[in-house]
């Protein structure tokens, strides 16, 4: 078994119903769900690894949503688990990995104080990435400013040390970002296209998705393109692009 990677905006698993988030189907953008269950195998382990090892009650409240979202999906498990600061776990006992999402450089520290990258290199299954668990699976992560006070703490871009699953880096979440502001700056004009001039990633919205396949990557769907300044389409919605 070869691994297989979607590093996600969002998985998709949850709609907002009366200001709550109710479990629902994966929704099948870009035939997200449609490759995902392709590769799932039956009665699947599935473990979570968190973003804030410390954040119990969320985490928890997360597999609990995955564990109704998959059955939803068609998506078999045996068991859904958490690591975080109550667990220890093997990653290679389990079929599926999650990514978690969360705020980048918290979970950047806990997969280094965890050794993830040197036991992850050699797992064979399934990777899901969300939001941040994608962000920090790149070689080089682009930790964009996203808390008050961030934006304003230097005038360079936030470089991390990630996995390095995938030589791409990636914003989230760009559909919810347009027009918003951290700390009296444009986020993606004052922050993200100022950070281009030094470092280069894609912005992506909810849906849409990078897909590592025998060693090959594919960017699912559209996205921005951000580099020394300037902005370009990248792929088409309901096509997969190699990069």
């Amino acid at each position: 078994m070869s691994k297989t990677c979607f590093f996600t905006s969002s998985m998709m698993t949850t709609v907002d119903v009366n200001e709550e988030s109710i479990p629902t189907r994966i929704a099948n953008t870009n035939q997200f769900l449609d490759r995902l269950q392709a590769v799932w195998p039956h009665q699947a382990n599935v473990l979570m690894i968190s973003s804030s090892p410390l954040a119990y009650e969320i985490n928890d409240y997360y597999r609990d949503i995955y564990k109704v979202s998959f059955q939803l999906s068609d998506l078999s498990y045996h068991a859904i688990d958490v690591l975080d600061a109550r667990t220890d776990y093997d990653i290679h006992d389990y079929d599926v990995l999650i990514l978690a999402g969360g705020h980048v450089p918290t979970q950047n520290e806990y997969f280094k104080k965890i050794n993830l990258k040197e036991t992850i290199h050699p797992y064979q299954g399934i990777i899901v990435g969300i939001s941040a668990g994608s962000m920090n699976a790149a070689d080089i992560v682009y930790a964009m400013a996203e808390e008050v006070g961030e934006a304003l703490a230097s005038n360079k871009p936030n470089l991390l040390k990630g996995l390095g699953l995938f030589d791409k880096r990636m914003v989230p979440h760009v559909n919810e970002l347009v027009g918003q502001t951290l700390d009296g700056l444009d986020i993606m004009v004052d922050i993200a296209l100022k950070d281009s001039h030094q470092i280069d990633f894609y912005a992506i919205e909810d849906g849409v998705y990078f897909y590592l396949e025998k060693d090959v990557l594919y960017l699912a769907g559209e996205a921005d393109y951000y580099r020394d300044g300037k902005i370009t389409k990248i792929g088409k919605h309901n096509a997969l692009t190699q990069l």
